[in-house]
This record gives C-alpha cells, sequence and structure tokens, in this order.
C-alpha cells in the first residue's frame, strides 16, 4: 500500500511537470492546432475587453442619468422661485395702478411665542 501511494504522488508529479514543460501538449500533437488556440484566445480576450468596456459605459449612463434627474429638480425649483418673484411683481403693480398701499414686507415678520 506505502508503494501504492508512491506510485501514484510520482505519476501525479511527472503528469504536473510534463504540463508545465509543454510536454503534453506535443505528445498530443497540438502544435499543428497552435494558431487556432491563439486565434481562440485572443477572440476571448477581446469578447471579455468588450464587455468591460459596455459595462463602463453603461455605469457612466447610468450616473449621467442621476446627474440629470438631480439638475431636473433644481431647475424646477428655481423655475418655480422666478413664477412666484414674476408674480408678486405683477400683483404689485396691478395694486400700484388700482391705487392701493398694500406691498411687500420690508421687515421680517415678528412672531408671537406666548
Amino acid at each position: 500500500m506505502n508503494q501504492g501511494v508512491k506510485t501514484t504522488l510520482l505519476l501525479l508529479r511527472n503528469s504536473l511537470l510534463a504540463v508545465l514543460q509543454g510536454k503534453f501538449l506535443l505528445k498530443l500533437n497540438v502544435g499543428k492546432y497552435m494558431v487556432h488556440i491563439i486565434f481562440c484566445f485572443f477572440m476571448f480576450s477581446m469578447a471579455i475587453w468588450f464587455s468591460m468596456m459596455v459595462d463602463l459605459s453603461l455605469h457612466k449612463v447610468e450616473e449621467n442619468y442621476e446627474t440629470i434627474d438631480d439638475l431636473q429638480m433644481i431647475n424646477a425649483q428655481y423655475r418655480f422661485e422666478l413664477e412666484e418673484l414674476h408674480r408678486r411683481g405683477e400683483i404689485e403693480k396691478r395694486l400700484a395702478r388700482m391705487g392701493s398701499e398694500l406691498h411687500d414686507a420690508q421687515k421680517p415678520a415678528t412672531v408671537i411665542v406666548e
């Protein structure tokens, strides 16, 4: 049994060395397909690279959508404030034409606390 374990370990060691040194591929006569192997490796590498580039682009697009949403909210807020100021000015002009003495408050309101 001890001899069988040593033989198995030796076989595994020799097989691993044969694979690392390329002797295994030479015994299988893979040399004639080396161009095809290199081409497949290149194609797989390109597919992985394109996939990574697409993921990166989609990530940038997602970030840009978030930025656009934020900017649209800010734009809506500014438009609301501008419209409010425009309406206040119009109302003040109409009241002045009608002879009313009402106008926007010049001082802040006084808060009464109990």
